[in-house]
């Protein structure tokens, strides 16, 4: 989902939820399943050994600001484009890469967007086009998360823990390192602010791509496996390996809420994702549930299962820009729309 920005640290009160979002009921946030818009089976994609064969994962989601075109990056090579305009979804577009895609992302007023990945490479599509109008980056290190930063700058992250901004012709206008190794880093972007959960990490990393300044967030007490900004961008929702969920001020980085799974739910938190008005965060886990929680009070409203768990791992999901439809990205390849009841 596409956050804009920008915002700035020093200009931030301490953080609270607004009243509205508290007094979000749990009548509206009934979720049903409507369709599953997609399975991969291909040659390319790795062999797993838990049951569900050559599966191949979307890794990344991104919806259009008009919420008719649905963006993958795949476990397969490619880069998918769904339309979402019709009754049921189409395949639109299916771009061949040379390695595994990681990330997708649109740009503000959704004519571009840029995909890419193991191949260590920004690539920018404009819709329908099967080939690149431009493609950045020397490949060197697989680029794990890449976001547009308008007026065709982007903002990217490698393996080797170092942030790149460029400028619209490719150069690069500036450098950050993490000091630390990002090869399978969770990452969110708002404004000109980029927060990293980085691999084998308890510790989220704030990172101001304005000043270049990094701060942390206090530790979880296991590794920390997903992360999101709220929509106006004054917190952020980190989930870990252990089913634990806190939301933080952005500005203090101090707790401000807490999400309970339940003690009917274990497993990892491998997505998050808070609806475009604010009310709702969606937690996927590793034993493919999705639990949707008000985001204002911790209350977990619902829970559902998305199918057999060793099948069903939720790597991604992103909500409709009118909050209305939920997308999820499954360990099986499939694709699953929900939609409130």
């Amino acid at each position: 989902m596409k956050h804009i920005g920008p915002i700035i640290i020093g200009g931030l009160a301490p953080f609270v939820f607004s009243t509205a979002q508290a007094q979000a009921t749990t009548n509206s946030t009934t979720w049903v399943e409507l369709e599953r818009i997609h399975k991969f089976k291909d040659k390319k994609c790795s062999n797993n050994s838990d049951g569900y064969g050559r599966a191949c994962i979307a890794y990344d989601l991104d919806i259009s600001p008009d919420g008719k075109t649905l963006l993958a990056a795949t476990e397969n090579q490619t880069l998918l484009a769904f339309d979402l305009s019709g009754k049921k979804p189409k395949l639109l577009q299916k771009i061949e890469l040379k390695k595994r895609g990681f990330f997708v992302d649109w740009n503000d007023n959704g004519s571009v967007f840029i995909g890419g990945g193991e191949d260590g490479k920004i690539h920018h599509f404009e819709v329908g086009l099967s080939e690149p109008e431009k493609v950045f980056g020397t490949g060197e290190r697989s680029i794990m998360f890449a976001r547009n930063l308008g007026a065709g700058k982007t903002v990217s992250l490698n393996t080797n823990g170092i942030i790149k901004i460029r400028a619209a012709d490719g150069t690069t206008e500036k450098s950050i390192s993490l000091g630390i190794k990002t090869l399978d880093p969770c990452a969110d972007l708002f404004g000109n602010i980029l927060a990293i959960a980085p691999t084998f990490s308890q510790t989220a990393y704030i990172v101001d791509l304005s000043t270049g300044v990094i701060r942390q967030t206090p530790s979880h007490t296991e590794d920390l496996s997903s992360i999101r900004f709220s929509t106006d961008g004054q917190s952020i929702i980190i989930g870990d390996e252990d089913s634990q969920i806190a939301a933080y001020d952005l500005m203090s980085l101090t707790k401000i809420q807490s999400f309970d799974m339940g003690e009917d739910s274990w497993g990892t938190i491998k997505s998050l994702a808070v609806s475009p008005e604010g009310l709702w965060l969606a937690a996927g886990t590793s034993y493919a549930e999705i639990a949707i929680f008000n985001l204002a009070t911790g209350e977990r409203v619902q829970k559902f299962e998305t199918g057999e768990s060793s099948k069903k791992h939720i790597w991604d999901m992103v909500f409709s820009p009118d909050g209305q439809t939920l997308f999820s990205s499954h360990m099986d390849g499939t694709m699953q729309i929900w939609g409130r009841d």
